[in-house]
């Protein structure tokens, strides 16, 4: 599911009679006005969002009532620009929003059953689009290994004939993230993470970081030319084992060690008088709690709201009193804990 503009919009798959059982992904969306009410959902279909997605009546309450009836026709979106994407299940597909550019890009797990006494193929891809409809490949490049030259960016074949692939996919259920690891939904195309599950190594958290070459062209759906680059190389990426992001960073974990306390609030300090970086190169953003690319006093608020002060004894200089002074001298609202040490005005 992606929120863009005014709608909501769901990749699914789905089994068509076309496609004799393959899987194929599909597309829905309805107005967020509408908060995703059964029936305001339609499916692209011939040209246009035309189709009910599902059966009239359809309710979360009677749903058992339409497991038999099929919902309304729908394109395979990536049949729309790919000739040999009939040939491939279609397993998962993530997308996300490449900032500051009219893009979107996408990850998707396929795979190919094995077909007379042949192995079964894994295969891992990026595509690009610019309307969530139409998807073009797309090139990516490590950031210290070097760009892909090929459509499939992994493709695993299963070690013997008749065996399905999926157990040996080397990051099963990608999902991108951007720098921080903290949102899915925008990236930036000079730094981002793909992160999935490494099946075939006993279904580890594998992530690997990227950059994307953008089309030097403005793609469309009549405009199928790959992006040009000047590297060549045909690499095999090597994967980090990873714990998962830290998932209290939205909360004022700035050093992602599951804890929201005072080396949190230092990181802020540093980043917010600095303008976002510190002397340490490392420290880039990291204080960034709310993902608006900019540490301000926004984020100092979301850390103070998390953090216990009960593990600590208060004092004026708790938070710097140079801190106090800025938003003061820059007219803006200070965060509260100033008024409540009642700092003054001027050191």
């Amino acid at each position: 599911m992606f929120v863009d503009n005014d709608f909501i919009y769901l990749f699914a798959v789905n089994t068509s009679p076309e496609r004799v059982g393959k899987q194929c992904l599909i597309i829905a969306r309805s107005p967020v006005s509408e908060g995703g009410l059964p029936h305001t959902w339609k499916n692209y279909y011939n040209g246009g969002f035309n189709e009910n997605s599902l059966p009239l009546g359809f309710r979360k309450e009677n749903m058992s009532n339409f497991y038999s009836i099929r919902g309304g026709k729908s394109d395979c979106i990536f049949d729309l620009t790919d000739p040999t994407a009939k040939e491939r299940n279609h397993v998962y597909f993530n997308v996300a929003k490449v900032r500051n550019t009219p893009y979107y890009l996408g990850v998707v797990e396929e795979t190919k059953s094995p077909e007379f006494n042949a192995p079964g193929e894994w295969y891992l891809r990026f595509v690009i689009s610019s309307d969530l409809i139409h998807w073009y490949p797309v090139q990516t490049c490590t950031i210290s290994e070097g760009c892909y030259n090929h459509i499939f960016h992994w493709r695993v074949v299963a070690p013997s004939p008749g065996q399905e692939p999926w157990n040996y996919g080397i990051l099963s259920y990608p999902t991108l993230y951007n720098t921080n690891g903290v949102a899915n939904d925008v990236i930036d195309a000079n730094e981002f993470y793909l992160v999935g599950t490494n099946v075939a190594n006993n279904y580890n958290l594998f992530k690997l970081k990227l950059s994307l070459n953008l089309p030097t062209n403005t793609i469309s759906p009549t405009n199928t030319l790959l992006p040009t680059s000047n590297n060549n190389v045909t690499i095999t990426p090597t994967l980090t084992n990873t714990p998962p992001f830290c998932s209290k960073k939205s909360q004022g974990d700035a050093n992602c060690d599951e804890s929201i306390d005072e080396n949190d609030y230092n990181v802020w300090k540093c980043e917010f008088l600095g303008g976002g970086t510190c002397q340490n190169t490392s420290s880039q953003k990291k204080a960034d709690f709310n993902s608006d690319n900019k540490v301000d006093l926004i984020d100092f608020e979301i850390w103070r709201r998390n953090f216990s002060f009960s593990n600590i004894t208060p004092t004026p200089n708790f938070v710097d009193i140079s801190i106090c002074d800025r938003c003061r001298r820059e007219n803006r609202i200070c965060p509260a804990i100033c008024n409540i040490n009642n700092l003054p005005n001027d050191r």
